[in-house]
């Protein structure tokens, strides 16, 4: 079993310094929701609230760009891309308030991302945000790649704490299917578009992005372990080619592109 004990000895460490925060354990090792000193460390994480549709976890990768699933992009009555103007980051949400609020200016998916065809291997969005962060919200940088024998923390905004961060830490690689990643970490509606953090030489880095669940049975609300999308560089410089306007070519790698037929979706519920 898990503990659920946070140490709270080590927040002015986390405020400090993320990456120190998950190499040494000082968050709770269960998905449980995190003390207002332990996030001014992780502004990076916020809510993103699509106008009309819900809200979904997303990540601040660059001053002006935000990572989240492709899926909470998507208008779910139009199967269309989101107007980018019904976008809004909110960095470092916490009971209302935040670090930052940044407004959409453009949107893009991975290439060969279909909601209907449940392809979780391309269920990876970016937003370009108006008008950069504030410095004081710092981007959380992406690895060349998970590292499998590594733990990860899971930063998340879910249904059961929609006003709230919550972090899991010590979580686990499972196996992947081409840039799926199966992973034992918990996956609820609203944890859709989370970061799966490492820590890659001394740094916590971004590593794949929740997408779906292979959910446990009989339960009031899906639960279960998270299917993520590995997030690299070359991934965002193929959506950012989108945004400039280039055509980009299906590029989903080789292999099982799908989720597996028991994997269930984990977004978007409404406020």
């Amino acid at each position: 079993m898990r503990t659920k004990f946070i140490s709270h000895a080590l927040a002015f460490v986390c405020h400090a310094s993320l990456a120190v925060c998950l190499a040494t354990g000082a968050f709770a090792e269960s998905r449980v929701m995190t003390a207002e000193d332990e996030q001014a460390s992780q502004s990076a994480v916020g809510r993103l609230n699509v106008t009309g549709q819900g809200f979904c976890t997303a990540t601040l990768v660059a001053p002006d760009l935000v990572l989240t699933a492709a899926h909470c992009l998507i208008n779910r009555r139009t199967g269309k891309v989101v107007s980018s103007d019904k976008v809004h980051f909110l960095a470092g949400f916490r009971i209302g308030s935040y670090a930052a609020h940044g407004r959409g200016e453009a949107v893009a998916l991975a290439a060969g991302y279909s909601r209907a065809r449940k392809v979780v291997a391309a269920d990876i969005g970016v937003i370009r945000l108006q008008a950069p962060m504030p410095p004081s919200v710092v981007p959380i940088p992406l690895a060349d790649g998970i590292k499998e024998d590594l733990d990860i923390t899971l930063l998340s905004y879910g249904m059961d704490r929609a006003q709230l961060l919550s972090v899991e830490r010590g979580c686990h690689f499972k196996k992947r299917i081409s840039s799926v990643i199966f992973t034992d970490c918990e996956g609820i509606p609203g944890v859709s578009g989370a970061p799966l953090l490492q820590v890659h030489d001394g740094r916590a880095v971004l590593v794949a992005i929740a997408s779906s669940i292979l959910a446990q049975p009989k339960t009031l609300i899906p639960v279960g372990d998270i299917l993520a999308v590995e997030a690299t560089q070359d991934r965002l410089d193929q959506m950012l080619m989108q945004l400039t306007g280039a055509e980009v070519l299906d590029a989903l790698p080789t292999g099982q592109t799908a989720v597996p037929a028991a994997a269930t979706g984990i977004g978007i519920p409404t406020p």
